[in-house]
């Protein structure tokens, strides 16, 4: 039984279709002048540019704001001077323009796929649909065509755009089966939108044939070609199952978010820019536990000046109407890089310059990103978060800095938010280690607990050589965490976690357990993760979580988990 990565849950039952990938070549060489070759690539940047509004026309009715906003993002991309100015560069020099958009879009996506972040490196989805767009356009081909079947079809495709998503009929389509793609891509974000299953699976289309049956489960990424008539009734009744826990979700709107005790969790949306504010709301989020800003620095020439950051941390606290916007100063460096900041290249950059660490050796960079957020906070409640603390001097020099900002807007008559609530991200395990000294200076934690499993385990996540390295489960990172909140606590600080583990029914009860005051989870995951916590009762959770830290191996602790409650709360997801 083949077993890919579930991208977008839900179990589906169709007839296969295979959307095979046209095998393009462009000629290198210029048919016309350079001149020539220039106005048609205006021509195709203005066709896209118009398609691009319709999209977002239409994804705005059938799949709502966030999805609609990856056309937005497209539409900028057209706009980035360095794009568009590296494939004219490359016409000039006598190339075509198929050429010069395939070979810079290229060079451009390549730059995102470089990057451990699976946010970011998805990024390069977004790059590689404008560029295919734009050849489209320039090839003269229809890329407008809806995609739609007579009966019900399970697409299976070495990869989508989300232009293709955005034109794909939900009605007749009801599962997909990628050979390329992630839980973050925006693919699977328009697929949780539409309620479409999504399944990444190598080597899919080969596995498939044009009309046979086939059943998927998007949660654990089961994929059944032309299955037999007992795991197929099994798949029914699970998908029966999944609608009956679908509806379930929905009833956690506006309940707020308590365990069977009463005891209540604080429960927020991690954010990776404007448009995943729209799913912290829909999905009844309490507010945003990480604002990651380095979208602002990244893929473009200049710098985000004071305004334009002021007028995006404005806009996002607004929205969230009183709820708390957690705020993080750029966290550029390691596995994301800004062409901006022109940073050097480092043999080992997830343990070089970045985070704090260039805020602190670019002051005036870093000042500018305060006194945005700090005005900002006039207009809703935001709290500000360094990454990557790893001693107490670099979060002295940080505070300093922060006095001195707050001194200039005084001097300004500026508005800004005085008591704005100041914390650290604890990423770096020293950072967890000194913990004890760090809470007596800052107003919370927020434990990154994806860095810190990283740092902790020596295991590059990215790396699948060691990924079984990897895991947050392992009583090391546990105890580090154990003792940030206890470290918290003791200095009357709260604490949150705001990594990927704090949606994980196998994780998040430990952290309950051991007395974590808030999450921050996928925008996506909010009312699945309300849901499981309603099932669960503090008292029992903290007996677990002793029992967890005093145990061998990551392997003891998982067995553990199954035998206290995993086996139940999996049946609820």
């Amino acid at each position: 039984m083949p077993e890919g990565i579930g991208v977008s849950p839900g179990i589906a039952i169709g007839i296969a279709a295979i959307k095979n990938a046209p095998v393009q070549t462009e000629s290198k060489v210029s048919v016309g002048e350079p001149e020539q070759e220039l106005v048609r690539l205006e021509s195709a940047i203005e066709k896209c540019r118009s398609n691009f509004l319709e999209l977002n026309r239409n994804a705005k009715l059938t799949m709502g704001e966030e999805a609609a906003a990856v056309f937005d993002a497209h539409a900028m991309i057209l706009k980035d001077p360095a794009l568009i100015e590296g494939i004219k560069a490359e016409i000039m020099q006598g190339n075509s323009a198929e050429y010069a958009v395939k070979t810079v879009g290229e060079h451009f996506a390549q730059m995102f796929l470089q990057m451990d972040d699976e946010y970011f490196k998805e990024r390069a989805e977004d790059v590689r649909d404008v560029i295919s767009q734009l050849l489209g356009r320039l090839r003269g081909y229809d890329i407008t065509e809806n995609i739609a079947y007579e009966s019900p079809t399970i697409l299976v495709a070495d990869e989508l755009s989300p232009s293709e998503m955005a034109r794909m009929d939900h009605e007749s389509v009801v599962g997909i089966i990628l050979e390329r793609g992630g839980r973050t891509s925006h693919v699977a974000v328009m697929a949780k939108s539409m309620s479409i299953p999504v399944v990444v699976l190598e080597e899919a289309c080969k596995m498939a044939e044009d009309g046979m049956t086939i059943a998927m489960n998007g949660e654990d990424g089961t994929v059944l070609f032309d299955p037999a008539a007992e795991p197929l009734e099994t798949l029914r009744l699970g998908k029966e199952r999944q609608e009956r826990l679908r509806h379930a979700y929905q009833r956690m709107v506006g309940v707020g978010t308590s365990d069977r005790t009463g005891k209540h969790i604080r429960l927020l949306g991690n954010v990776g820019g404007l448009a995943d504010v729209n799913e912290v709301l829909a999905q009844d989020g309490e507010g945003v536990g990480l604002f990651r800003t380095e979208f602002l620095y990244m893929n473009q020439d200049d710098l985000p000046g004071e305004e334009q950051q002021f007028a995006v941390y404005r806009e996002v606290a607004q929205r969230m109407s009183g709820c708390p916007v957690i705020i993080r100063t750029f966290d550029i460096g390691g596995d994301k890089d800004a062409s901006s900041l022109q940073l050097p290249k480092e043999d080992n950059p997830l343990l070089g310059y970045r985070g704090i660490r260039i805020c602190l050796r670019q002051i005036s960079l870093f000042k500018t990103q305060l006194r945005a957020i700090l005005r900002a906070g006039a207009f809703g409640n935001i709290k500000l978060m360094f990454p990557m603390i790893s001693c107490v001097e670099e979060l002295e020099q940080a505070l300093a800095i922060l006095a001195e900002v707050k001194e200039e807007l005084r001097e300004e008559q500026e508005p800004f938010n005085e008591q704005m609530e100041t914390g650290i991200m604890i990423e770096v395990p020293a950072a967890a280690v000194l913990s004890d000294h760090l809470a007596s200076r800052v107003d919370f934690f927020s434990i990154g607990s994806n860095d810190l499993t990283q740092y902790v385990t020596a295991a590059d996540r990215g790396n699948n050589r060691v990924e079984n390295l990897y895991n947050p489960l392992n009583p090391a990172v546990l105890r580090l965490i154990q003792f940030t909140v206890e470290s918290a606590h003791k200095a009357g600080i709260w604490v949150g976690v705001c990594g990927e583990i704090a949606s994980s029914y196998k994780i998040m009860p430990l952290l309950l357990g051991m007395g974590v005051d808030e999450l921050s989870v996928a925008a996506g995951t909010l009312l699945r993760t309300r849901y499981l916590i309603s099932m669960l009762s503090h008292s029992e959770l903290a007996e677990t979580a002793q029992k967890a830290l005093s145990l061998p191996s990551a392997a003891t602790v998982e067995k553990l988990i199954e035998e206290a409650y995993g086996k139940d709360l999996k049946a609820l997801i």
